[in-house]
């Protein structure tokens, strides 16, 4: 019998539910399995655990890697870029946020960002571009305005629509 020992898959009867503990290089689990935090798809094998029944691959999240379309997106995590021939049929890559990167329409804001313009052309139909706020920047309408600033004015065709200034707010002091 040849056994793996860098893919060990436990699972261990704990406190009246199942607990699912993966090797740090991943792990083939069928699907409808609980996936650990931190942890993300990244392939498919439609047969893999049976006749109908997916296998999925899963493995710690890393900077710049390719998910699938279904996987829990980490926290903190933005999505990047669509491939649509990537894992089974849509794959998507995820970075961790910085200024001027454009995500997906589908991405979730990151906290402490807001979008300044907006791409027809990016990431499969719709891309926005984030950054940190500053104090006098314009930010598109519909980006949430940050705590401790104000909308100054509204700029009619900015951010690919309609835009706004946003400054810094008085402390009082």
């Amino acid at each position: 019998m040849k056994v793996n020992s860098v893919f060990i898959l436990t699972i261990c009867f704990c406190l009246n539910i199942w607990c699912l503990h993966v090797s740090a290089q991943g792990q083939n689990v069928c699907m409808g399995s609980p996936i650990p935090e931190g942890y993300v798809i990244t392939r498919l094998n439609p047969n893999g655990c049976g006749l109908y029944n997916v296998q999925q691959y899963i493995e710690p999240v890393r900077n710049g890697m390719e998910i699938c379309l279904g996987s829990p997106l980490p926290t903190g995590y933005v999505i990047v870029r669509l491939n649509k021939n990537g894992c089974g049929g849509m794959g998507q890559y995820i970075e961790l946020p910085r200024d001027g990167m454009e995500i997906c329409l589908g991405s979730p804001l990151p906290t402490g960002y807001v979008i300044v313009r907006l791409n027809a052309n990016g990431c499969g139909g719709m891309g926005r571009y984030i950054e940190k706020p500053r104090n006098g920047m314009q930010i598109c309408l519909g980006s949430p305005v940050p705590p401790g600033y104000a909308v100054t004015r509204v700029i009619p065709n900015g951010c690919g629509g309609v835009g706004q200034y946003i400054e810094l707010l008085p402390t009082g002091r």
